[in-house]
């Protein structure tokens, strides 16, 4: 869900960005525009479909398999020593924002 929602106000930024100087229009009118573009025209990269699409009955087993296909499972990590270099994720403070006013 919580990429849904990334997606969904990325596209409404750009919307309201690329439509700035040529109207006043409010963003809740983007909204139905946009989540008809989601779900009819762009394809997830971890079943391939459209939603549209992958809720289909004749889709439903290859939506299925390709998402078992590109899950993660049983990762493995590299074993570490006493100085040894290494990456830390940290997890984004619920403060921070994905896009920053200017």
């Amino acid at each position: 869900m919580e990429r849904f929602i990334r997606t969904l106000n990325e596209a409404l930024h750009n919307r309201i960005d690329n439509e700035r100087d040529k109207h006043n229009i409010p963003c809740t009118d983007y909204i139905c525009a946009i989540m008809l573009t989601y779900n009819n025209e762009l394809k997830h990269y971890s079943h391939g479909f459209t939603p549209a699409d992958a809720a289909k009955r004749e889709n439903s087993m290859d939506a299925i398999m390709n998402l078992e296909m590109k899950a993660k499972k049983n990762k493995k990590y590299a074993n570490l020593n006493v100085n040894d270099t290494v990456r830390i994720n940290k997890k984004k403070e619920t403060i921070d924002k994905e896009r920053k006013g200017v």
